[in-house]
């Protein structure tokens, strides 16, 4: 990224530093388009066991946080969350660094494009909102309908899974707890006790399905675990792609 970032806009003069946490002073082991990112070690000036610079910029590993000439924080993007392998998330990311140093602009509020969507009668349809506020701020959102036989609404109340896969980056799954929570529950319940780590999808089919979550990596799932009942709700239909 600082190539392109160098050869598109070298006006804007934009450097791509990394900072060494107190503890990790790992220096320079990663090579990124074919450039040494310069590292910065950051220290523990008072004494308090912390970086004082990941304390005052509030900074969550793989954060990028990005600051004006004057060295202020302006926005904050985590490669944890948005993965880089992503084209996407490449190109927010250089974008946001292009905003942030140019005068004429300024980071804005962001909302990924959503596509003409087809509603089936008796077929709720949920829409997934992606959306990003550079500075790291907590966003809402309300939704309006214009046609008086469709009623929309925004859900709130439900946890969200987020998954980090190797080779791919991070998945993030809606629990729809309000609808499912015998099932949702279940789910909560393995996460925090490990069952998922380390597991495999053990049936990838290309547009179609990608099955994962058996501990066994078989499919059979593991005899150890107890059954419990299904769960249904009519607004939760398999009438769109990532439901």
């Amino acid at each position: 990224m600082q190539t392109e970032l160098d050869s598109e806009n070298p006006g804007l003069n934009i450097n791509i530093l990394g900072v060494n946490e107190v503890g990790h002073e790992s220096g320079n082991s990663q090579i990124i388009d074919d450039r040494d990112l310069p590292w910065l070690q950051d220290i523990d000036d008072n004494g308090d066991g912390a970086s004082d610079t990941w304390d005052s910029w509030d900074v969550t590993f793989r954060d990028v946080v990005i600051t004006d000439a004057q060295n202020e924080k302006v926005a904050v993007y985590n490669l944890t969350n948005n993965d880089l392998a992503i084209p996407a998330n490449f190109a927010e990311l250089k974008q946001l660094l292009i905003d942030s140093a140019s005068t004429t602009s300024e980071p804005e509020l962001k909302l990924a494009l959503i596509s003409n969507q087809t509603l089936q009668s008796g077929s709720p349809l949920h829409v997934p909102l992606n959306g990003l506020d550079p500075s790291g701020g907590q966003l809402t959102f309300s939704v309006d309908s214009s046609d008086p036989l469709v009623s929309a609404e925004v859900l709130s109340g439900n946890r969200s899974l987020r998954m980090q896969v190797d080779d791919f980056g991070v998945m993030t799954f809606e629990l729809f707890e309000s609808r499912a929570p015998r099932v949702t529950s279940r789910i909560i319940e393995l996460v925090e006790s490990g069952v998922y780590t380390d597991t495999i999808f053990h049936r990838v089919i290309d547009d179609f399905v990608l099955q994962g979550g058996d501990p066994t990596g078989t499919g059979f799932g593991d005899p150890t675990l107890a059954d419990f009942d299904d769960q249904f709700h009519v607004d939760l239909q398999h009438n769109s792609t990532g439901l």
